[in-house]
């Protein structure tokens, strides 16, 4: 009658235990005489049964067994696993105790199993430390075997909540009923507080007062599954409080807290659009305003460089300002024109001329004369406005910059030729007219000294060279330029109205803005500036030397009286 112990076994058993497989009575195996043969299929090392103090049925290793995890196994630990296999089978489902998998990659405290057959549970009752590595390990070997697993602890072990797992109480001396302490939740819901929009705000809540029983037969009746958190984690209670990732919910939670995180997601989705919208939105609106704001600048830049022009035309020399009506009139007269009438300075009132000089006919706008290149915008769409410069340079680049269509004419004549064409002259080496020695005669009375005007000519026409090679880029050429001219200015080789303007053209030829970037200095004025700060020291120190010599003649007829 001998037979083999496949469970070892505490709780109540029914009459027949039926419970162990074996189809024997209690007492067919308990103080039996002779005693019942029983083997543990651990170890192989002999069995007896037994009861404890509390009436709890459970067989016990003969003395002198080896080392054996069943033996090792703490009274607790049997009686959970006990516990265990009994709400197992309460449950409907085959239990079995300490099942081994085929490859010996995994052995179950107790294995469940379905009435067909078909699916299979293990649950661990796992009370001695194990690290979270060890665990998850255990747990990926059942799942690959198709095994759904949860592991039950009654003490506080950190892998609880990472992994499909229960904390749970152990029975009291009046009660013999295990309860879950954690590890189930429900999902909680309410609606955005008034003034927000949005899904409804959730929250896993736990679930207390649930007893093993009740969640054996749920879980394996598909009542409560396991839910894992994609992302966070939540506070679920046990002995010492913990964070769970991993937890038993019933379906219609898991669906509606998966319901939950799609609207949430295109909740999102349609709140980062919005956001987007109005990101657009506000940009296009910032880039209006700066828009807006840099064209009032333009325009407040450009009212200051027509006033500017305006003032400029009308500080011009009367000398200088006669001889471009005479060459105007010659023009006019050339072309079968009437008279042209000539206001100088119009172009600092009014936006019709390009900061030019107005030239009207009749009375009515006809053309503009000397305008700015920046203002060339301001002439009327029809091309109806002649553009009159005074000299090669300012005619090509009138013809660059202005409306195709324009009609652009360069004045020519005694007055303007002489001093406008200088810099061309000057390269050319053509510098030196009739003209200009008859005013050197007028200013001092005698033929200066050639020497004197060759060198200064062949210096201005070296700075010349330099400072149209260097651009609008190097300050420095354009101060050297601007001393070399203002010395022949000094010396009476050239007039200095004329020169200056001819100066700012030169440099507008060659990129330079008629105002510094900031707005705080304006190319006419410092070119005026510098140029007469140039004829200032040289006629001081003509003076000196004018002084040193008289104070010389003095002493030497002192000395020979």
């Amino acid at each position: 009658m001998a037979f083999t112990a496949r469970h070892s076994q505490w709780g109540r058993l029914d009459a027949t235990m039926a419970d162990l497989g074996c189809g024997r009575a209690w007492s067919l195996v308990h103080r039996t005489r002779p005693r019942t043969p029983l083997v543990c299929l651990e170890c192989g090392h002999g069995l007896h049964a037994k009861v404890s103090p509390r009436g709890l049925r459970f067989f016990a290793h003969d003395p002198q067994a080896p080392e054996c995890v069943l033996a090792g196994e703490s009274l607790e630990h049997h009686l959970l696993k006990l516990q265990l296999v009994t709400l197992v089978r309460e449950a409907g489902w085959y239990g079995e105790l300490e099942v081994r998998a085929d490859d010996g990659s995994w052995r179950a405290d107790v294995m469940a199993i379905s009435p067909d057959g078909s699916k299979r549970f293990a649950w661990e009752a796992q009370l001695s430390p194990i690290t979270i590595e060890l665990v998850r390990e255990r747990t990926d070997n059942l799942h690959r075997d198709g095994v759904r697993v949860c592991w039950v602890a009654p003490t506080v072990r950190p892998w609880l909540g990472w992994v499909p797992s229960i904390h749970v109480a152990t029975p009291s001396w009046e009660s013999d009923q295990w309860d879950v302490t954690s590890g189930i939740a429900r999902l909680d819901t309410r609606p955005q507080p008034e003034g927000r929009e949005g899904p409804p705000v959730r929250w896993w809540a736990p679930v207390s007062g649930v007893s093993l029983r009740d969640f054996v037969a749920w879980v394996l009746g598909e009542r409560v599954v396991e839910h894992r958190l994609v992302e966070g984690v939540f506070n679920l209670p046990h002995a010492t409080g913990g964070h769970w990732r991993a937890f038993w919910t019933t379906q219609q939670n898991m669906a509606r807290g998966n319901e939950l995180e799609e609207a949430d997601r295109e909740y999102a989705e349609q709140e980062a659009r919005r956001n987007r919208l109005l990101h657009e939105q506000m940009t296009a609106s910032v880039n209006e305003a700066l828009e807006r704001e840099k064209a009032e600048a333009a325009e407040a830049a450009r009212r200051e460089t027509r006033k500017a022009y305006g003032n400029s035309h009308s500080e011009i020399a009367e000398t200088r300002k006669e001889a471009l009506r005479q060459a105007l009139d010659l023009w006019a007269a050339t072309e079968g024109i009437p008279a042209l009438q000539l206001v100088f300075g119009a172009g600092g009132g009014a936006l019709y001329w390009a900061g030019g000089s107005a030239v009207l006919l009749d009375g009515r706008p006809y053309g503009t004369l000397m305008p700015a290149i920046s203002l060339l915008g301001d002439l009327p769409a029809d091309k109806s406005m002649v553009l009159f410069a005074t000299s090669r340079t300012e005619e090509r680049d009138l013809a660059r910059f202005a409306p195709p269509g324009t009609k652009v004419v360069r004045l020519a004549g005694r007055g303007v030729l002489a001093v406008d064409g200088f810099a061309d002259r000057l390269i050319s080496g053509e510098f030196v007219t009739l003209e200009m020695e008859q005013r050197q005669r007028d200013a001092f009375g005698h033929k200066r000294n050639h020497h004197s005007r060759d060198g200064l000519l062949g210096s201005a026409a070296i700075s010349l060279r330099q400072f149209r090679r260097a651009g609008a880029s190097d300050f420095d050429s354009l101060l050297r330029f601007c001393r070399e001219m203002g010395e022949l200015v000094a010396d009476g080789f050239l007039d200095q109205e004329a020169t200056c303007s001819m100066i700012v053209h030169v440099a507008l030829g060659i990129g330079w803005k008629e105002r510094s970037a900031d707005g705080s200095q304006d190319l006419a004025e410092f070119v005026r500036h510098d140029v007469a700060t140039t004829i200032r020291w040289k006629v001081e120190e003509a003076e000196r030397k004018k002084n040193a010599l008289n104070r010389q003649g003095s002493v030497g007829g002192a000395h020979q009286g």
